[in-house]
């Protein structure tokens, strides 16, 4: 795969033309580089920004549709409070946001965080064309656990994005890129079910750091809005005590019914 950096910041003049590569060759992933520096409320930012993706839209994409692997709109740490600016608006909707979640206060605001820019990033995509995939590519955090780590990444939170960990992320469900290869996560038949966002709390992520390391590796970690879509190949999966909804219930019966093997833990 051939990667392509395209400036879409503020102070690109998004003149790509020198940047444009031949169509001959690998497919082409798309880095938009939009360098977001300034607190996300700043309308005027978001329309500068969205008009350089709309500018690669009617200018670049036509021509390159047909060779083209996807667009990604980050690369970079998976703890996005450390870009984050707390304004007073964002301290106010904070407040808000954090009722009744039982975390710990950093682990809180890292999750605030990252939601406050899922909701940018789909805000952002709406620009890009309707039929190709668009990439966010996320590494490692060495001094998060395990646990953290998988719900800062959740298909429950980036559900419209193809999310990518820079190298192996244990427990990962989805792809990591190794090199320029992007690569679909590893073969296993075990897996833990991570509770749904509104029921998880630090005790039931303990439990996920503590099943990933008493259980051998590979073991993909899946997230409970998506169980039914992601159980294939999975012949034991490990479930929380008091970290599964109704809906959640019935799933579990759903995968009984078919054969799998349900362990609470």
């Amino acid at each position: 795969m051939r990667w392509i950096d395209l400036p879409c910041s503020k102070k690109s003049d998004l003149n790509w033309n020198l940047l444009l590569p031949e169509k001959e060759g690998d497919p082409i992933l798309w880095n938009l580089e939009l360098e977001i520096d300034f607190p996300l409320e700043e309308e005027l930012s978001f329309q500068e920004l969205r008009l350089a993706l709309i500018q690669f839209t009617e200018t670049v994409w036509p021509l390159y549709r047909e060779v083209s692997a996807g667009i990604s709109l980050y690369q970079g740490s998976a703890d996005l409070s450390q870009r984050f600016y707390w304004t007073p608006l964002q301290e106010e909707n904070w407040e808000i946001w954090k009722e009744g979640k039982d975390f710990s206060l950093a682990r809180l605001k890292r999750f605030f965080c990252a939601d406050a820019y899922a909701y940018y990033f789909q805000k952002l995509s709406h620009a890009l064309p309707d039929e190709t995939d668009v990439f966010l590519f996320f590494e490692k955090e060495p001094t998060l656990s395990p646990g953290e780590m998988l719900q800062l990444l959740s298909k429950e939170r980036y559900e419209h994005f193809q999310v990518v960990t820079k190298g192996a992320v244990e427990g990962w469900d989805g792809k990591r890129l190794e090199g320029k290869a992007i690569l679909p996560p590893p073969s296993t038949s075990t897996a833990i079910c991570l509770p749904e966002e509104k029921l998880l709390n630090d005790s039931l992520l303990e439990k996920v750091d503590h099943l990933l390391k008493e259980l051998p590796a590979p073991v993909r970690v899946i997230s409970e809005p998506f169980l039914q879509e992601s159980w294939e190949g999975i012949d034991e999966l490990y479930v929380l005590s008091g970290g599964v909804s109704l809906q959640g219930e019935r799933k579990l019966r759903g995968f009984q019914a078919a054969g799998g093997v349900i362990i609470t833990h």
